[in-house]
């Protein structure tokens, strides 16, 4: 029971500190179209990882704080996502939740409120996000009449 949920806690924590460096050492290739640095909430898919804050209980304690994954609508910065995850709450007897999210990316980080539907409650997150600059427009001057 406890020791396994520590196990747990400990295994995600891991991760949690792991998935920012391989995501360094993975090299995206380059688009193959001017469409992959729009700004369309379902484009460019991207992940979350963070802490999540649950609502809704008689006073907040540390059972209403867990470790989060998500999968993102988008990962291109300054831009309104979607997103899907799962959360770990190591102190709460019912340890995991699965919610559906909406937030805004910034330089390398993502903060989403959604609600958790196994948890049955508001939810608040903030996380790492492999976020992606846009390439800055380039402009070609006209030739010489």
């Amino acid at each position: 029971g406890t020791l396994m949920k520590r196990s747990l806690a400990i295994c995600v924590a891991c991760a949690v500190v792991a998935l920012p460096s391989l995501a360094h050492a993975y090299q995206e290739p380059a688009p193959v179209s001017s469409s992959a640095n729009s700004h369309d909430v379902f484009d460019n898919p991207g992940v979350m990882v963070g802490l999540a804050f649950k609502f809704g209980g008689a006073a907040p304690s540390t059972k209403d704080i867990g470790i989060t994954a998500k999968i993102l609508s988008n990962r291109n910065e300054d831009t309104f996502v979607l997103g899907a995850g799962v959360t770990f709450y190591p102190m709460e007897p019912q340890s995991f939740g699965l919610d559906i999210s909406a937030g805004y990316n910034f330089d390398n980080a993502t903060i989403m409120g959604g609600f958790d539907f196994l948890q049955k409650t508001p939810q608040l997150s903030i996380g790492w996000s492999n976020t992606d600059k846009d390439d800055p427009t380039v402009i070609t001057p006209l030739p010489p009449v």
